[in-house]
């Protein structure tokens, strides 16, 4: 992974024609739109798509100064920011009302953090098949760990010790 490739940059609007979903419910999480926050950024993707129009609750974050520490600013996106970069996890559908998969957890048993956890009894209870599944957390009186990315680097990352 030498250098970003910033030529990487994609369009929710094109999200109807790419999935054949219209309109399509999308949420998930990737790389937020460098090109209008100015620096990397965090994408929490929460949209609707329909025939090409996009109707924006999604945010991004991004760290004040990076030369500070983890300080960092979170705005929703407004309407007309529908782009997104490099990489991105979403699920889409068209957002109807369906069966539900309601999951509580109280305690951590074991090492694995909560989506090893879940994808590890997935392949466990249906081995051999692909499985997607999609969806929010809501977290109450717990603390998450979050990662918000610095701005890219100008020197490849050609080694381990370099990426960390």
């Amino acid at each position: 992974m030498p250098l970003v490739d910033r030529s990487k940059v994609y369009d929710f609007k094109d999200m109807n024609k790419v999935t054949g979903v219209n309109p399509a419910f999308i949420i998930g999480a990737g790389a937020g739109p460098f090109t209008y926050a100015g620096v990397n950024c965090e994408l929490v993707a929460n949209l609707v798509v329909k025939d090409g129009e996009v109707r924006q609750l999604s945010q991004i974050a991004k760290l004040k100064d990076e030369s500070k520490g983890d300080e960092f600013v979170t705005e929703t996106l407004q309407d007309s920011v529908s782009s997104f970069a490099l990489l991105a996890n979403l699920f889409v559908s068209e957002g109807k009302p369906g069966k539900v998969i309601r999951v509580h957890c109280a305690n951590r048993k074991g090492k694995s953090d909560f989506v090893t956890a879940a994808r590890d009894s997935l392949l466990k209870g249906f081995p051999g098949k692909a499985i997607g599944v999609g969806g929010t957390f809501l977290v109450n009186g717990s603390k998450v760990k979050q990662h918000i990315m610095a701005d890219f680097t100008t020197t490849p990352l050609d080694s381990e010790e370099k990426v960390t």
